[in-house]
């Protein structure tokens, strides 16, 4: 199927969909606004391609999550997704938005703790850069000034941080390539957050370390400085103690 709209109406739809809220279908029903499958030998299956532009503000999908629609007893106790993809996700752009990442017990096995962060990071080179906007404009790249990694660095180093991605190629209907596929390589940026983290308790321990180990020198040098000031203090007495002696013998002496 093929679909084109165009128009010069405010308000302009290709496809509405609409399963309002006044179904009598019980809560237990599942139910899908869009079914597409593409299942089949070919270059490419795209299950869903959208084009959007030439408006004051272009959107290619909007996804919301209600309750929307008239009044009507609304189903509760379950999630709430605007999205689910299953599989890897390639993105040009800005992302804006708060991510969470599976980290469950459950998924994980060989755990280990990190004992080498502060070595680790001392290898990882941290630049300043500025994205080649012009020469590739489908990664939708800004012009700002960023900070980060060189993945090609990165890899040398940990290259289980480093994962090569491609942006798919573009055809037309006549299946001719409009533009090229784009292999890029990706940093991991997250996987830094636990290194950074194990890099700080590395180096508190070695200074708590070197503060135990530096109070402990100090004490014995206080406890050797009195020691030396009352040995010192019993001398000077001493000597006071004989000087007084030897003055009361010389007046004795006199006094004869």
């Amino acid at each position: 199927m093929e679909l084109r709209y165009g128009g010069g109406a405010n308000y302009n739809m290709g496809i509405v969909i609409d399963m309002d809220a006044e179904s009598t279908a019980p809560c237990s029903s599942y139910n899908v606004g869009v079914d597409a499958s593409v299942n089949r030998g070919g270059a490419d299956n795209i299950g869903n391609y959208i084009e959007v532009s030439r408006g004051v503000n272009n959107i290619g999908i909007w996804s919301r999550i209600g309750p929307f629609g008239p009044p009507s007893p609304v189903c509760t106790g379950g999630y709430n997704y605007a999205g689910v993809f299953e599989g890897d996700v390639i993105g040009t752009g800005t992302f804006t938005g708060n991510t969470s990442l599976p980290s469950d017990i459950k998924f994980k096995k060989n755990i280990e703790t990190i004992n080498n962060a502060d070595s680790l990071l001392n290898l990882i080179n941290a630049v300043s850069f500025v994205y080649k906007r012009n020469e590739f404009p489908d990664m939708h790249f800004d012009s700002l000034s960023h900070y980060g990694f060189i993945a090609q660095e990165v890899e040398a180093i940990m290259p289980e941080l480093v994962k090569t991605s491609q942006l798919p190629a573009l055809r037309d209907r006549d299946n001719n390539i409009t533009r090229a596929a784009l292999e890029f390589k990706t940093v991991s940026y997250e996987a830094f957050i636990p290194l950074l983290v194990k890099g700080y308790q590395q180096q508190k321990e070695l200074i708590d370390s070197l503060t135990t180990g530096n109070d402990s020198a100090l004490a014995e040098l206080q406890e050797r400085l009195d020691s030396t000031t009352n040995a010192n203090a019993a001398t000077i007495a001493a000597m006071q103690n004989n000087i007084n002696t030897l003055l009361d013998r010389m007046a004795a002496v006199e006094n004869c």
